[in-house]
């Protein structure tokens, strides 16, 4: 992603609630030890980090201003569900834009992985305001084969992991859609 503000919040989203691997329940007083923002190739950025209730979304809102124009990694450490299903470590990259105080809207859909995937998939996406998110996962036939209607979400980078275990190999086209925007991108089901 790029041209994400300067200011921004990012949130990464799960589908069920989260604990450490090993079943260690994830708080706002310990969900930072598990993320690391830094600049790439460059030293760590503060930040502080929340989950909420429902244990399925952490928000990290970095400590002052990102520098403009320049390029930042999110690492997340391996966590878990109520089933002991493990999420693997994930790491994303995103440039920052000019912070200039006035604030422009615009969404992007940043990408699917892995992909080609088989079980599970991390949709990565950036929203410059509070947004509607609808996600359809449509066959080649034009057929929806999986809805993810993830209501309004706040703005800022957001990962959300989905599976897509129950999808037949394939190709298929996952469509994000907010009010003011439709993209689609390919995935790879095998």
């Amino acid at each position: 992603t790029t041209g994400v503000p300067t200011n921004s919040q990012l949130h990464i989203h799960y589908n069920m609630p989260i604990t450490f691997v090993g079943g260690t329940a994830i708080t706002n007083d310990n969900v930072a030890s598990i993320i690391t923002l830094k600049q790439q190739s460059g030293p760590n950025f503060p930040f502080t980090a929340t989950i909420n209730d429902q244990k399925t979304t952490i928000t990290i809102t970095p400590t002052g201003l990102l520098n403009s124009y320049t390029w930042y990694q999110l690492d997340i450490e391996a966590v878990q569900n109520a089933f002991g299903v493990v999420t693997p470590a994930a790491s994303t990259n995103f440039e920052t834009g000019m912070h200039v105080g006035v604030g422009e809207q615009y969404t992007t859909f940043a990408g699917i992985y892995p992909n080609p995937a088989t079980d599970n998939i991390t949709l990565r996406y950036y929203l410059s305001e509070s947004s509607n998110v609808d996600i359809q996962i449509i066959d080649m036939s034009g057929k929806v084969a999986h809805q993810i209607a993830l209501g309004t979400m706040p703005a800022g980078e957001h990962l959300h992991n989905a599976s897509i275990s129950q999808l037949p190999k394939g190709v298929y086209l996952v469509r994000m859609q907010t009010p003011g925007m439709i993209q689609t991108e390919r995935l790879i089901v095998k």
